[in-house]
């Protein structure tokens, strides 16, 4: 083969197959698949050579002991203590301290039920944003252990056998008001969030509703003594969670969440909130005093409770850091476990 001849061999070689680190024309994506065609290193695909394409890594499912802890931090398991903990108020209150263990014990677990399922719906409508979030990426959903199909489907059965549950072993009125939160926390709640600020007071009478489920499955119906709590309840997440949003504002901010810390960045009305809120729990607090419902411990307690969240409030509001914000947050996560205290010192002394 002479000089010229050699030359063209070469040339027509160089065209037909591509060399390694030489530029992929689309003459080298399979048709079907889209995927770029493997070449060796002397500048053969493996394709032409009769081997087959390398297959990518498969994806590795989790192990079931994680995969059974992904489903239960879906559940947001402090946000189902806090529900108990203020529906199990109403419950001694309404009852005298004796709801009765199969009452008692049916009610909870449907509460729990559906705010479980309620905070794992939650998660699921809200997966993108909370990818963009520091603290929520490496959620269930979001960090991918937990389809969201699956966790969709999760959370409705919850939801149902909660209502269920509470319909059948305490009344329809349980039953409605629990379906009532859930939908009001699900539906409203969470797309308001990226609307507007008034998605904290929506959220807030959501989760001011289990007190009156405690009180509606022993007497079957809603008394005053439950509008109080309602209230106190609905004062205390204005505490709680804009300190809480405080804290998160920047995250909040990525995700698109028109709280009012976003909206209002420099915190006047958010700290003037929290004020507001935390100077009104005493008040309120008092008005189940001389009703029957309570005594000394609830009479003297609520007012140093109140005080101490109104001292940590004005201390947020005038240095406006996020150690007192920290410090607002966890003297608020304190308030309700001392009142089911100070309400279990009353009916059982």
């Amino acid at each position: 083969m002479g000089p010229l001849a050699r030359a063209r061999f070469v040339a027509t070689k160089r065209k037909a197959s591509p060399t390694l680190g030489a530029p992929v024309s689309a003459s080298d994506l399979s048709p079907s698949d889209g995927r770029c065609r493997t070449v060796d290193r002397v500048g053969i695909s493996r394709e032409d050579a009769g081997l087959p394409e390398s297959a990518p890594a498969p994806r590795r499912e989790p192990s079931s002991v994680r995969l059974l802890i992904a489903y239960a931090a879906l559940l947001k398991p402090r946000i189902v203590v806090m529900v108990l903990v203020t529906c199990a108020i109403g419950l001694l209150l309404a009852s005298g301290g004796h709801p009765g263990p199969g009452l008692a014990l049916a009610t909870l677990l449907g509460t729990a039920l559906l705010a479980g399922g309620a905070c794992a719906l939650n998660q699921v409508l809200e997966r993108t944003a909370d990818s963009l979030m520091e603290r929520t990426r490496r959620r269930p959903v979001p960090g991918g252990i937990i389809q969201p199909a699956h966790a969709l489907a999760f959370g409705v059965l919850l939801v149902l056998a909660g209502c269920a549950l509470l319909a059948v072993r305490a009344n329809l009125l349980t039953a409605f008001l629990g379906l009532l939160s859930a939908f009001l926390y699900v539906l409203v709640y969470t797309p308001a969030k990226r609307l507007s600020w008034i998605c904290t007071p929506i959220g807030a009478v959501s989760g001011a509703i289990p007190p009156l489920m405690g009180w509606a499955a022993v007497a079957g119906l809603v008394g005053a003594g439950a509008w109080v709590l309602f209230a106190l309840l609905f004062l205390w997440q204005h505490v709680h969670f804009c300190a809480i949003a405080w804290l998160n504002r920047e995250d909040y901010r990525r995700a698109g969440f028109r709280v009012l810390p976003v909206v209002e960045p420099a915190g006047t009305w958010t700290f003037r909130q929290i004020v507001l809120a935390a100077a009104a729990l005493a008040p309120v607090a008092a008005l189940l005093v001389g009703t029957g419902l309570v005594g000394p411990a609830w009479q003297w307690g609520t007012p140093l409770a109140g005080l101490a969240m109104f001292v940590a409030a004005v201390g947020l509001f005038r240095s406006r850091s996020r150690r007192a914000a920290r410090f607002t947050a966890l003297a608020s996560a304190a308030y309700l476990p001392l009142l089911l205290w100070l309400v279990v010192l009353d009916l059982h002394p």
